[in-house]
């Protein structure tokens, strides 16, 4: 495989934005939580309070990337088995090792702190230390409701949610890519029904631990068929004009002459 052929170079400054952006909103959440204040006053501006899309685009930007990699090939492979089990092996490897290092650490701390500094152990540290859900950490199911909190390493949520529907991906991808016009409207509208159901029952999209998965899942489907959109050049025609309208009258955009 020609790495060259799948590498994507005008994303990567866009992955670069989206992983800062996600460490400060995080950062923001911590000082808050700790009685320093907000980075920004939340009143004056939602670029704090609702940076947590920032996941979402840094997520939807690596499907983009799974789509033009592994896309034709779900389509057209003979032996999906073999596909399939290198395709989840590449991401379990990318997302796994790190969300484990992370547990690795969290865990004799979980158990030594309450026994140094029992004045350290409030609601907020048992909860996010939570023996019952280091399971589901270890699992990946941290993003299914499992139990009504974030926990452990807290941020990992994604995760769990990333991962399954990099799972699901082995069933979405050679869907999307074999099936008619008709399937992928299907699937468009279903996708975008299960997002704006969300925001609607939550007023945003920050579902995490609660069916945080469902989020991903919607997400990667809608992404896929954006993939199809930029392949076949729906629109490049019309979005490539150099022209403009202003009050019903065309008029290039560069030299304003009508």
């Amino acid at each position: 495989m020609d790495q060259q052929q799948y590498y994507i170079t005008s994303l990567t400054s866009l992955r670069g934005i989206a992983a800062l952006w996600v460490m400060l909103i995080h950062l923001d959440v911590i000082f808050f939580y700790r009685d320093f204040g907000p980075l920004i006053p939340h009143e004056l501006t939602g670029i704090i309070t609702k940076g947590y899309l920032w996941v979402d685009f840094f997520f939807l930007l690596s499907v983009f990337v799974i789509s033009h990699v592994y896309g034709a090939a779900f389509a057209s492979s003979s032996d999906k088995v073999s596909l399939i089990k290198s395709f989840l092996w590449a991401r379990f490897t990318r997302i796994y090792p790190l969300h484990l290092f992370i547990l690795v650490l969290l865990i004799p701390l979980a158990a030594i702190v309450p026994l140094l500094f029992p004045a350290v152990v409030d609601g907020s540290w048992e909860t996010f230390m939570a023996w019952p859900a280091l399971l589901d950490n270890l699992l990946l199911i941290n993003a299914m409701n499992q139990h009504v909190f974030l926990s452990w390493n807290i941020v990992f949520w994604s995760i769990g949610a990333e991962w399954w529907a990099y799972v699901c991906a082995c069933f979405i991808l050679p869907f999307v890519f074999k099936s008619n016009l008709t399937y992928k409207s299907i699937a468009l509208v279903v996708a975008s029904a299960v997002l704006i159901g969300i925001s609607s029952i939550r007023g945003n999209l920050d579902i995490t631990f609660d069916y945080g998965w469902v989020r991903c899942l919607a997400e990667f489907t809608l992404v896929t068929i954006a993939y199809q959109v930029f392949v076949h050049r729906v629109g490049e025609v019309w979005l490539s004009k150099s022209g403009c309208f202003f009050n019903g009258c065309a008029y290039d955009c560069d030299s304003f002459s009508f």
